[in-house]
C-alpha cells in the first residue's frame, strides 16, 4: 500500500505543479511586440538553468492550452531557440488540436531531409493568412534537452510542423515570399473588412507571383547548408524592388537559418 500512496501523491504533486503553469500572450504580426518574429532567436547556452527549464515548460504548457501542434520562443515573446510540439496528432490540423504527445527542443537543427511535399499552413501568430508552402516529407532534427542532446526523425504532419517551428526561430513566417512564393489567401472571415488593406495584400500577391516566374533562382528548394541570410522581410513594405533585393540575397538562405 506504501507504494500506492507514495504513487498517488506524485500524480497529485505533479497536477498541482501544472496548474501553475504560465500560459504566454502570442505576439502578433504587424504589431510593435510582433517584431520579435522578423528576427533569428539565440542559441541557448545554459540549457540546464532554472529560467530555460521554466520557460520550456510553460511554452509546452500554453502550446496545450492554446490547441496548437507547436509553438516556439519567438512566438510568445522569448528571445530563446526553444520549440514545444505536440506530435502524433488524431487530425492534421493547425488548431484545436487534441493533445498529442509532447516534445520541448532546445536548439535544433535539421541535419537530414527527404522527399518533396506541398503543405497549406496556418501560423497563430499570422491568423489572417494561410499559406502553401514546400516542405521536405521527411527530416531527421538534432536537439537538446536539459541534459542530454537527441536526434528524432519526423515525417508526415510532424515533420511538416517542425520545418515552420524551424522557419519562425530563424525569422521567417509564413508571408516571407521566399516560402510562400505568393501562394497565399487571405482567412475568408477577414475578407471585405479592411478593403484598402486587402487591396494592398493583393497587389502584393500579383507583384510576387510576377517575381516568382521571372526570377525562379530566387525562389529554389533550400537545403541544410547555405550562406547566412541577413535579409529580413516585412510586409509593411509594399516596394517590390525591395522584395526582389530580399529574394535575390536569399537564393541560399538554408534551412537551418
Amino acid at each position: 500500500m506504501a507504494h500506492l500512496k507514495k504513487f498517488s501523491l506524485a500524480k497529485r504533486l505533479a497536477k498541482l505543479q501544472d496548474t501553475q503553469r504560465k500560459v504566454f500572450g502570442l505576439c502578433c504580426f504587424g504589431t510593435e511586440e510582433g517584431d520579435i518574429l522578423n528576427y533569428s532567436a539565440h542559441t541557448i547556452i545554459d540549457r540546464s538553468s532554472q529560467k530555460t527549464r521554466i520557460n520550456c515548460l510553460d511554452l509546452e504548457y500554453t502550446t496545450k492550452q492554446f490547441g496548437y501542434p507547436f509553438l516556439t520562443g519567438n512566438m510568445v515573446g522569448l528571445d530563446e531557440r526553444i520549440v514545444a510540439m505536440q506530435l502524433d496528432l488524431k487530425q492534421n490540423s493547425w488548431q484545436d488540436v487534441q493533445s498529442g504527445k509532447s516534445l520541448i527542443l532546445i536548439n535544433p537543427k535539421i541535419v537530414k531531409i527527404e522527399g518533396l511535399v506541398q503543405s497549406e499552413e496556418m501560423n497563430p501568430c499570422v491568423g489572417f493568412v494561410r499559406a502553401i508552402i514546400d516542405r521536405y516529407e521527411e527530416v531527421t532534427v538534432e536537439y537538446q534537452t536539459f541534459d542530454d542532446e537527441k536526434v528524432q526523425n519526423f515525417s508526415g504532419f510532424d515533420a511538416i510542423t517542425f520545418q515552420q517551428a524551424l522557419d519562425q526561430l530563424n525569422g521567417y513566417t509564413i508571408l516571407d515570399p521566399r516560402l510562400n512564393k505568393g501562394r497565399w489567401k487571405l482567412e475568408s472571415k477577414y475578407l471585405g473588412k479592411a478593403v484598402k488593406t486587402e487591396q494592398a495584400l493583393q497587389y502584393y500577391k500579383d507583384e510576387i507571383t510576377k517575381l516568382v516566374l521571372s526570377n525562379p533562382e530566387y525562389f529554389k528548394m533550400r537545403t541544410i547548408q547555405g550562406k547566412r541570410q541577413f535579409g529580413r522581410f516585412f510586409i509593411r513594405r509594399y516596394d517590390v524592388q525591395k522584395i526582389a533585393q530580399i529574394c535575390g540575397k536569399g537564393n541560399n538562405f538554408a534551412l537551418n537559418g
